[in-house]
């Protein structure tokens, strides 16, 4: 396995540690899920980067599923926002379901997982400066340097590129169901 499997496994690890985070400390686990996430982000950030240097164009199965382990993880946050009585269930239940429709129209189309992922963390993020306003600066001070960083992903021509191509894929499976 390589390190870029690694992180991305460690990942999942954390949407796991998430959840159990909202089941067992409820309202009083929100910092510690702020650094869970915190970590989630980082090893995202570096995967890709770390397979592309160390495995070159080759994609690992773990690594083909990166899409759907990072929409889990937005989706597990929003669970610990219900279990820790932060959220009512009938928002994200409805939420889930009207993004249920469009996925099942449309397919996982990565320019709508985009979309259907930013409110989820916005939620979170959102919460975690209302309730622990220090942990929500951290959120707020890793989203600043991911996207002052350096690396290609976080510049406004990356995110450009991403709808341009998210756009011509859906353009693209209209017709397709």
């Amino acid at each position: 396995m390589s390190a870029a499997d690694l992180l991305t496994l460690l990942r999942v690890l954390i949407i796991f540690a998430i959840l159990l985070t909202g089941l067992l400390a409820g309202p009083d686990g929100l910092a510690y899920t702020v650094v869970l996430l915190l970590v989630a982000w980082t090893t995202d950030y570096i995967d890709g980067p770390a397979a592309r240097l160390l495995n070159g164009k080759a994609t690992s199965w773990l690594g083909r599923r990166d899409l759907q382990i990072d929409m889990a993880a937005a989706v597990v946050l929003n669970i610990y926002l219900v279990t820790a009585g932060f959220l009512p269930l009938r928002y994200l239940a409805l939420y889930l379901a009207l993004w249920g429709l469009v996925f099942w129209r449309f397919g996982l189309v990565r320019l709508l997982a985009m979309f259907f992922q930013a409110p989820l963390y916005g939620a979170f993020v959102y919460t975690a400066l209302i309730q622990a306003p220090q942990a929500g600066r951290w959120l707020l001070a890793w989203l600043v340097l991911a996207v002052l960083s350096p690396w290609p992903r976080f510049t406004p021509l990356w995110a450009w590129r991403e709808l341009k191509n998210g756009l011509r894929e859906l353009r693209g499976g209209l017709g397709r169901k």
